[in-house]
């Protein structure tokens, strides 16, 4: 099943009306590939299915390239089979005043990822905001919830009450 994005139509002051504006969606990482920006009106919300308004998701995959860039952040390569994406953590002043406390993941571990979209670079990237290694059966539970809700996004539109 394609998913046929579309821009919203409704005024910025109402997308707050779309549940999925307030939840990290559970998408595939090949779907995030083709979002729709909202800019110039905003570079951190986009568009997804039937007009439906994002900035959160959630992603489970495999880490297949990690590289830490001073103390300051660590980007990890993400493939959830569909696509890969950048997901960027960036470190407290307190994990960087002491190194060894900072939580990193492993090339082949299994990890779910949740964070608000952003573009740098003219590349789409998460900024991770909570992250955990999950086992094998929870990746097979992910697929199954990310099927779930693109056959959500493909037929039913952002439609507020009136």
């Amino acid at each position: 099943m394609n998913l046929q994005n579309r821009p919203c139509t409704r005024p910025q002051t109402e997308w707050g009306l779309d549940t999925l504006f307030w939840v990290p969606a559970k998408l595939f990482i090949g779907d995030l590939a083709k979002l729709i920006s909202a800019e110039p009106l905003s570079s951190t919300v986009f568009f997804i299915g039937n007009q439906h308004v994002i900035k959160t998701v959630e992603i489970v995959g495999i880490v297949v390239s990690i590289e830490r860039r001073a103390l300051k952040m660590i980007y990890y390569q993400i493939d959830d089979g569909t696509g890969v994406i950048s997901c960027v953590q960036f470190t407290t002043p307190a994990e960087q005043a002491e190194p060894g406390t900072l939580e990193c993941y492993g090339i082949g571990d299994s990890i779910c990822v949740r964070g608000r979209l952003a573009v740098y670079r003219d590349q789409l990237e998460v900024i991770i905001r909570e992250s955990e290694i999950v086992d094998p059966n929870h990746e097979t539970l992910a697929w199954m919830e990310r099927l779930s809700m693109r056959r959500f996004l493909a037929t039913s539109p952002f439609a507020a009450e009136q």
